[in-house]
């Protein structure tokens, strides 16, 4: 079924791949070893060819948000909201994207921001729910 929300399997890697390199300028490079390892360790939910989310579920209970990217709208809502009901979140996102708009919707507080020395690395809004 194309709409069921599921953790990603191994079939899925080709597209998680390709959707993150169509949106390359949102996320930078995506390894794609650091994909196969989150599918390893069942840290990416899959709305299967429109949407994933890349989290990582830590020691201290929050859930760290790697990447998260939605080609259909309101994917990325229920991607997220999957991901609140395991308990707090935190995620970076770079200050000119309109996600950043999404996020606040969505119930986020921005807690800061980290700002870029660098002409290579972006500035970065850190957004949580908890």
């Amino acid at each position: 079924m194309a709409n069921s929300l599921r953790l990603a399997t191994p079939k899925d890697l080709d597209w998680i791949d390709k959707l993150c390199r169509r949106h390359k300028r949102e996320l930078g490079f995506v390894r794609r070893v650091a994909l196969v390892a989150g599918i390893r360790n069942k840290e990416i939910l899959v709305i299967p060819t429109v949407a994933m989310c890349d989290f990582h579920l830590r020691r201290d209970g929050w859930t760290t948000i790697y990447a998260l990217i939605s080609e259909k709208p309101g994917c990325g809502k229920r991607l997220l909201r999957t991901i609140l009901k395991r308990g707090p979140v935190r995620l970076k996102c770079p200050v000119n994207l309109t996600a950043n708009a999404f996020y606040r919707h969505i119930g986020g507080r921005l807690i800061r921001q980290e700002r870029s020395h660098s002409a290579k690395r972006r500035s970065l809004n850190v957004w949580e729910w908890n």
